[in-house]
């Protein structure tokens, strides 16, 4: 059994990340593998093994998980429900409520108004997981005093592209975002309805940034479905040269960088105080057509 959700949103996240002066992420080292099966329930994990690997007809033994099963279904929920017990055994943590909110699966995706906030996450947040067998690695962020902290623990992500959730790419040092390539493949060689499909669903955009381009694919994909098009069927020439272009756009929208933090911060500097950030509000708008709606 799957159990019960308890994975953060990831729009939310992503949201929370763009927003602040100072970002920070981190991931949680061999995450799965550090909670321990109790003895009683590891003869429900055996597998069988070689007695001599490199003896093909050598004869079996039997062996047993002392950690929970990678790729099991149940494994997000229990590694979920561990962080969220962590999270409540120490109330005295103040950082403790932000991280709950801040991971996904064994990614930390966060960011704080000022350079202090993100010292105090840093140093809570690596007492917090430490105490339950969790390392936090591979720290990165935009500010410098936090870099050379976690530089100075041997925390430091090696290089300054990190990987967002498999959503997005982030350069800390010059604070960019782009998203995840798609395997530019040429559009002329898209042209069946799977293929299209295929390649429109390669483009995860949780924040909806590239709606204006996501959106003629899907009007397309429609239309392609009204058709009766088999999976494996060529589209029709009416259909391809309008997949074309959209293809394209697909492709070359993957390549724009565009800043992580939505306001630049031009007008204040890194150490906003938090009811400066509270009155800023984003921009809204809403446009639509006889197709759709935004």
């Amino acid at each position: 059994m799957t159990g019960p959700p308890l994975l953060n949103d990831v729009t939310s996240i992503l949201l929370r990340f763009r927003a602040n002066p100072i970002a920070l992420t981190s991931d949680i080292e061999k995450a799965f593998l550090q909670i321990r099966l109790e003895p009683y329930e590891r003869k429900f994990k055996k597998f069988l093994w070689l007695s001599d690997p490199n003896y093909i007809d050598s004869e079996f033994v039997t062996y047993q998980f002392k950690s929970v099963l990678f790729g099991a279904v149940c494994i997000p929920f229990i590694l979920n429900a561990v962080f969220k017990t962590q999270m409540e055994t120490d109330p005295e943590n103040q950082t403790a409520p932000d991280l709950k909110q801040d991971i996904y699966v064994d990614d930390v995706i966060s960011g704080c108004s000022t350079e202090s906030e993100a010292v105090q996450y840093y140093e809570e947040a690596n007492k917090l997981m430490d105490s339950s067998g969790f390392n936090l690695r591979s720290w990165s962020s935009n500010s410098d005093v936090v870099r050379k902290l976690t530089e100075k623990d041997d925390k430091l992500k090696s290089t300054p592209c990190v990987g967002t959730l498999g959503i997005m790419q982030w350069d800390s040092e010059k604070d960019t975002l782009m998203y995840k390539d798609i395997n530019n493949m040429s559009p002329d060689l898209l042209t069946t309805k799977r293929e299209v499909v295929s390649h429109t669903a390669s483009l995860c955009d949780p924040l909806g940034l590239l709606s204006p381009v996501n959106i003629k694919a899907k009007l397309l994909i429609e239309d392609i479905w009204k058709s009766d098009i088999y999976w494996d069927e060529p589209l029709n020439e009416t259909m391809s040269k309008a997949w074309y272009p959209i293809a394209d756009d697909l492709n070359q929208s993957t390549r724009i960088k565009f800043n992580r933090r939505y306001f630049d911060g031009k007008t204040d500097n890194v150490d906003d105080n938090e009811e400066s950030l509270r009155s800023r509000r984003l921009p809204q708008g809403k446009r639509q057509n006889s197709n759709c709606y935004g």
